[in-house]
């Protein structure tokens, strides 16, 4: 997991504006690379400054395609290859938690509306993705992974995944609202409140912590 140092060191020297817009999106939304692959212009309210996240993007096998028989396929993109064995598509996410409006940081929300600007409109039918190729079509779910390896390489970074910046999301969370799980759970889009005290425990810790010391300053030393 990068620290808060290293995140800002990363964005400062980015030179790849569609991972840069990705790691923003992974840092200050908490959302998962599926879920910024599936992002559409519609999820996008510039006016209240928040994104919906409603969906998955997912490479899958056609045969999987055909069991589902459309449940949970929202969309299928017209495979590269006919030859070819998986298809890329937008599904719904697994759990219902998943589904959720999570507020950006003005700043983010800058780069979003600079990116549409920027964008050429598609055919209609076609969904207008917000990290795409020219063509329209979506980028691989690889791509960000091995971009992002990348750019650590280049800027001497510890390598880490890019799901570890979700899990840096998080934490950063925790300590900003003093460990308020429920607000920070309605941002990840975890399932259960118990996911989140199991797994960042530590940093709820240190917030209970800092509030008995912020009780202390705020209230006793004033009897």
């Amino acid at each position: 997991m990068l620290s808060l140092d290293q995140i800002r060191i990363l964005l400062q020297n980015c030179t790849e504006p569609t991972l840069t817009l990705a790691v923003h999106l992974a840092f200050s939304g908490s959302l998962r690379k599926g879920e910024i692959l599936a992002l559409t212009w519609n999820d996008i309210d510039f006016g209240k400054g928040t994104v919906s996240v409603s969906k998955s993007l997912k490479r899958i096998r056609k045969d999987a395609v055909q069991v589902l028989n459309g449940k949970d396929i929202l969309y299928q993109f017209p495979a590269v290859f006919d030859e070819g064995r998986t298809v890329v598509v937008l599904k719904r996410p697994k759990t219902h938690a998943s589904v959720r409006t999570v507020y950006l940081p003005e700043y983010v929300m800058n780069l979003l509306w600079n990116v549409k600007k920027e964008q050429r409109a598609l055919k209609r039918g076609i969904p207008e993705l917000v990290l795409r190729y020219g063509n329209g079509r979506p980028l691989q779910e690889e791509t960000l992974p091995r971009l992002l390896e990348k750019q650590l390489l280049a800027l001497g970074l510890p390598k880490v995944t890019f799901h570890s910046l979700r899990h840096s999301s998080i934490t950063y969370k925790l300590i900003l609202t003093g460990g308020n799980i429920k607000a920070v759970q309605g941002d990840s889009g975890h399932a259960q409140a118990e996911m989140i005290t199991e797994r960042y425990g530590h940093i709820i810790d240190s917030c209970r912590k800092q509030c008995a010391q912020d009780f202390e300053e705020d209230f006793y030393k004033g009897l």
